[in-house]
């Protein structure tokens, strides 16, 4: 991985059982190279600014693995491990941590009770201890095997970084301040138009038929009459239902975070649908007026039910608002 490039020491120890572990700094780059300026730029700590190569030696072991380097870490700190020493039948999880300078020590802990501990050094913490064999997996005459993942507690003790990280809570993009710091922000609603006699109460109104619409499961009502056109949309309701995703469907929820009036019987809005599996944000919709009451398209339904394996059949769209794409036609209804 790190071929002839040069590499820079960051980390030299040698653990109390005999292990000799390492750390060097391997290439970097800058996120922002080739980004025109004033565009969106992600935080710098939203994807890696190089990668660390880490070396388990002693006892028998010789290894070498590579972990993510941050320029910034989220927080001040980052945390990795590496599965090293399989090769000589003793494996090993090798904790790296980025911590900032005022960082007195730094603790690991398993859930079975192994703990190593150690003062980091040049801003880095390595520590050490044992690993369960990786999984062998078998499929036809293919074979490979899959790291078992540690449970653990870190402890960050003193300085700015000061705090514990289980090893469910490693990835940050459950953490809202860190997604909406590397999502790009969402392209805008259309301008607004001509505004309905009573915008206020129009988009109460549309909101609530967002709300019942999304609501609907396990009754005889598939929600047609909250839309402009029913068509194909309680059999892809039914698909969903029989599907792999029915109960992350049943207990979706959508909520609109904006809306323009476009016209006084047309509304785009964006909205996000949060389900007990995953969060989609940003998706976009578009309500109608007929016959004195707001309906829903059968476009934004549909394309939501499609990502539950749902099919409504022909005729609908994905609802982008114009210029999200512009070198493409613009798509609606």
């Amino acid at each position: 991985m790190f071929g002839y490039e040069p590499v820079e020491p960051l980390f030299d120890r040698t653990t109390e059982s005999g292990f000799t572990l390492r750390a060097h700094l391997g290439q970097t780059w800058e996120q922002e190279q080739g980004v025109p300026e004033g565009e969106w730029r992600p935080a710098p700590w939203c994807y890696e600014s190089g990668q660390m190569r880490v070396a388990l030696g002693g006892n028998g072991v010789i290894d070498v693995g590579s972990v993510p380097w941050y320029r910034e870490p989220y927080q001040g700190r980052a945390v990795s491990w590496v599965t090293l020493g399989n090769p000589d039948g003793q494996p090993t999880w090798v904790f790296v941590v980025q911590v900032p300078t005022d960082t007195e020590n730094v603790v690991v802990t398993l859930e079975t009770g192994e703990t190593d501990a150690t003062a980091p050094q040049n801003g880095i913490a390595v520590l050490a201890v044992p690993g369960l064999a990786p999984t062998v997996v078998a499929e036809g005459p293919e074979r490979y095997w899959v790291d078992n993942a540690p449970v653990f507690s870190l402890e960050v003790q003193g300085g700015a970084a000061a705090g514990v990280v289980n090893s469910d809570g490693v990835g940050n993009w459950d953490d809202p301040e860190f997604r909406k710091a590397c999502t790009p922000p969402p392209p805008p609603l259309p301008a607004p138009g001509e505004q309905p006699a009573d915008p206020a109460a129009s988009e109460a109104e549309i909101r609530d038929v967002m709300t019942r619409l999304y609501g609907i499961t396990g009754t005889d009502d598939d929600g047609s009459g909250l839309l402009d056109d029913p068509t194909g949309v309680a059999e892809a309701r039914q698909q969903v239902e029989e599907g792999g995703f029915a109960d992350d469907a049943a207990a979706a929820t959508a909520t609109i975070d904006e809306l323009v009036f476009t016209a006084p019987d047309e509304a785009w809005f964006r909205y996000s649908i949060d389900t007990p599996g995953i969060d989609f944000d940003n998706r976009y919709g578009i309500a109608v007026l007929v016959d004195g009451a707001w309906k829903i398209t059968r476009s934004t339904i549909c394309q939501d039910l499609s990502l539950a394996g749902g099919d409504c059949g022909p005729g609908w769209q994905q609802i982008y608002p114009p210029g999200a794409f512009p070198e493409e036609p613009f798509l609606t209804d």
